[in-house]
């Protein structure tokens, strides 16, 4: 029936449920419990270790993970209710030269598991809702295996800054006034890159992240597969990566009956990115040319449309490299919120 759903998250034997058709979805529950047994929570509150809170009148949702947050400081020895701790979660003089790297057989078993059980702990809020931990735990998360005390120390100024700000998280809204000028349901994404940063194999960064409803639904920091040739091949890089998953957005997001009707933003500040990937310039680069046809047909179908930018307004800038103070926290203002200011 057109305009009532029921969506079901599942992950595992946990079930996330969203319906506005009660009568369908009472029948659907009570066929599943004849096959096997489940339990009926209620209302949104916790899922997989993530607090959910609504305001007054569920026009706006927030998750965070401050009772996580609190469990991985009391194991490593940080005090969970410190309100001191770094400005930002990475020092922007933070680099593991090649010459810094220990061999394998030189490196300490002990300050190797603490440092893959400190890094799997930050990676999970990371991904879940703190986008401003992302580029931060993923470039000390390269390390992991062949630590330095260096890596310990930026794993554990991470942590004290994520329990000084535990109780930031993501918020969604239909609030017109929350959604950044876009529609309701809208897809829109902001993409970057940070060219040859990597000193050890001189690949470079790319990150961005992709909104909906006032808050970030997916982002991602990572190092190129490959060494890139120059800034715009870079550029190009996390681009692709963007348009893909803005592209399995848009069909996840019309098969459950929310259609993108216009093309969906991606906002770059690399001008001859732009040019290409719009068809108005070639690479003279084979290789790199067919890569990047992808990403021409996308905009050929009208199923994205790049937006320059400054780099100035970048969001993703974030998720590329290690920022100053004043600077990491505007962009981290467009994708978290302190809960306590939640209402």
């Amino acid at each position: 029936v057109k305009g009532l759903y029921i969506i079901i998250c599942l992950y595992v034997d946990d079930a996330l449920v969203a319906e506005n058709w009660a009568s369908r979805f009472n029948k659907f529950t009570q066929y599943i419990q004849n096959k096997i047994e489940i339990t009926n929570e209620g209302y949104l509150n916790w899922y997989l270790s993530v607090k959910w809170k609504f305001n007054v009148d569920a026009s706006r949702v927030m998750a965070n993970q401050v009772a996580y947050v609190e469990k991985v400081a009391k194991t490593f020895g940080v005090d969970p209710n410190s309100d001191k701790g770094p400005k930002t979660p990475m020092d922007e003089r933070f680099h593991v030269k090649p010459e810094d790297m220990p061999e394998a057989d030189e490196v300490d078993p002990t300050l190797r598991t603490k440092s893959k059980s400190l890094t799997g702990s930050l990676l999970f809020p990371a991904g879940w809702c703190r986008p401003d931990l992302t580029f931060a735990v993923s470039k000390v998360a390269r390390f992991a295996a062949r630590p330095t005390q260096a890596v310990i120390d930026a794993g554990m100024r991470i942590l004290r800054y994520m329990v000084k700000t535990k109780y930031f998280g993501i918020q969604f809204s239909r609030n017109a006034a929350d959604l950044f000028g876009f529609e309701l349901n809208q897809l829109f994404a902001y993409c970057d890159a940070s060219y040859g940063d990597d000193l050890i194999g001189r690949k470079s960064t790319i990150g961005y992240i992709i909104y909906m409803n006032g808050g970030p639904v997916t982002w991602k920091s990572k190092l190129t597969p490959t060494v890139e040739g120059s800034s715009t091949h870079a550029e190009l890089a996390a681009l692709g990566a963007c348009v893909e998953d803005v592209c399995n957005l848009r069909s996840i997001m019309s098969t459950l009956g929310f259609e993108q009707k216009s093309p969906t933003p991606v906002y770059v500040d690399n001008e001859s990115c732009i040019a290409i990937c719009s068809n108005k310039r070639s690479t003279h680069n084979k290789p790199v040319d067919v890569r990047y046809q992808k990403i021409r047909e996308r905009v050929r179908l009208m199923e994205i449309v790049l937006v320059p930018c400054s780099t100035l307004d970048q969001r993703a800038d974030m998720l590329t490299k290690a920022l100053g103070n004043n600077k990491f926290h505007e962009c981290a203002s467009y994708s978290v919120i302190d809960g306590r200011d939640f209402e």
